[in-house]
């Protein structure tokens, strides 16, 4: 019995899936920086916007999941935030061969602003009081 042209076409379909594919850099385990809480400001403007904004607000393909508020993006009790932490550790979001990739940099200060409770916290600008 020869293959017929499904065979060829599961390979190729493997084959694209496994280019696709991106490493997950291994995390350590994420503690609450020592420099300080990362400000919800800070984590919103430099990695939530830019990456997930495409997504996750109205019209988008996850807009059922808007992450465009501090409480969209903590959820009740810290649950979405929780979440948004396995997924990201894990390499699922944002997702594999998608156009947006995080770097270790945008991770960490996700991370560790998560890991830090997640709080609802602006950025402190130094020279206010002066």
């Amino acid at each position: 019995m020869r293959p017929g042209p499904i065979i060829p076409a599961l390979c190729l379909a493997l084959l694209e899936c496994q280019k696709a594919a991106v490493e997950c850099p291994a995390m350590p385990t994420v503690v609450c920086p020592e420099a300080g809480v990362p400000s919800f400001s800070d984590v919103y403007a430099n990695v939530i916007s830019p990456l997930c904004d495409r997504c996750h607000i109205a019209g988008g393909q996850e807009a059922s999941m808007p992450l465009t508020n501090y409480q969209q993006i903590y959820g009740k009790n810290g649950t979405e935030a929780g979440e948004i932490r396995n997924q990201v550790q894990s390499c699922q979001m944002p997702p594999p061969g998608g156009p947006e990739v995080l770097t270790d940099d945008e991770r960490q200060l996700l991370l560790g602003w998560i890991a830090c409770g997640a709080p609802d916290n602006p950025i402190v600008d130094a020279g206010a009081g002066d």
